[in-house]
């Protein structure tokens, strides 16, 4: 209670003087009396809240099962590169003629001859002549020949004479080699190294 001066007249709000003093109750608000936003008195101090600051971020996350240290190592590599594989070019030219001739030569052949039409030809640049004894051994070395020939990557033009029973002249077109297979009498009537009379032998 807090004495009020008798010439206070705290109704009024003037200073008129009344007959006896008047008393007024002051509530007193403290800490634990502070309400809460429930309306329900705080009981005990005001708690301070706590400072929020931005969260530190979390390591990356490493497969379980691995070693770090070899996954540092695989991360350091330089991706792989697949090498190009290097195609040997086909042989061409006196190359070509000169796999022909080999190829013939691994059976048994009759004066094998190889013809250079460079200049002289518009159908090739080479002839290979050969003679053989007999319908199978002229079938078995113009297969000799084109299997050397593909093996080497030479693309196969034509063929000629392989498919009938009686074989007596074979030709393997091979671009800029043609390769002639012949018997003995086959060989001597079409004459083809004298017809090419002119051309360097080799």
């Amino acid at each position: 209670m807090i004495p009020v001066s008798p010439e206070t007249n705290l109704n009024s709000g003037d200073s008129r003087r009344t007959g006896r003093p008047r008393t007024v109750r002051v509530k007193k608000t403290t800490e634990s009396t502070a309400k809460t936003g429930t309306g329900k008195p705080r009981s005990g101090p005001l708690k301070s809240s706590p400072s929020v600051g931005p969260t530190p971020l979390a390591e990356e996350e490493k497969p379980a099962g691995i070693p770090a240290d070899l996954l540092t190592d695989q991360e350091s590599k330089p991706p792989r590169t697949r090498k190009k594989k290097i195609v040997p070019l086909a042989p061409s030219g006196r190359a070509l003629a000169e796999l022909v001739f080999k190829a013939a030569a691994e059976h048994k052949v009759h004066a094998p001859v190889l013809l250079d039409l460079s200049g002289l030809s518009s159908v090739a640049d080479w002839f290979f002549i050969t003679s053989a004894q007999n319908p199978r051994q002229i079938k078995t070395i113009a297969d000799k020949i084109i299997q050397r020939s593909l093996e080497a990557g030479v693309k196969l033009l034509g063929q000629e004479g392989l498919v009938s029973g009686d074989i007596h002249w074979a030709l393997v077109d091979l671009g800029e080699v043609v390769a002639h297979i012949f018997n003995d009498e086959t060989r001597a009537y079409y004459d083809l190294e004298g017809l090419w009379a002119d051309a360097p032998r080799l």
